[in-house]
């Protein structure tokens, strides 16, 4: 009997040990939600869902809903953070293209240079709502 005892204690303990560990690592990031590519290639003319984009004849022009579009061919979504850094996250693109440009809080880890997320919210007027992700795993 103690000896069951101590191990039901042994695996608590290490239950609990794996849980807060695996907690500790999120932070949560505040930004707007971002096309990787666009942003990337021109910052300051595409951080909205509109984008400037060279043209044919090598001259910009604008793109209505650009971001959405691109997250809807599976371009990678980005979170622009209030500090001015961009990562980009590690959830299926398409899922997202119709918050694109929004204002978004996400809690999550970065590894390697990308966010996993495990809860993202984006602002609609003055609330916040959560987004559903659905992972194939």
């Amino acid at each position: 009997m103690k000896k069951i005892i101590v191990f039901a204690v042994m695996i608590a303990t290490t239950l609990a040990f794996t849980l807060t560990t695996s907690a500790k690592g999120d932070k949560t990031f505040s930004g707007k939600l971002v096309d990787s590519k666009c942003y990337s290639m021109m910052p300051k003319m595409n951080a909205s869902n509109d984008h400037m984009v060279k043209g044919m004849d090598g001259k910009p022009m604008k793109v209505k809903a650009c971001a959405t579009a691109c997250a809807s061919m599976g371009i990678p979504v980005g979170i622009l953070t209030e500090e001015g850094k961009m990562l980009i996250l590690a959830v299926p693109a398409g899922q997202l293209s119709q918050q694109m440009a929004k204002n978004a809080r996400i809690q999550g880890k970065v590894l390697h240079g990308v966010l996993i997320v495990n809860k993202l919210e984006v602002k609609n007027g003055k609330k916040w709502t959560e987004v559903k992700i659905s992972y194939m795993m």
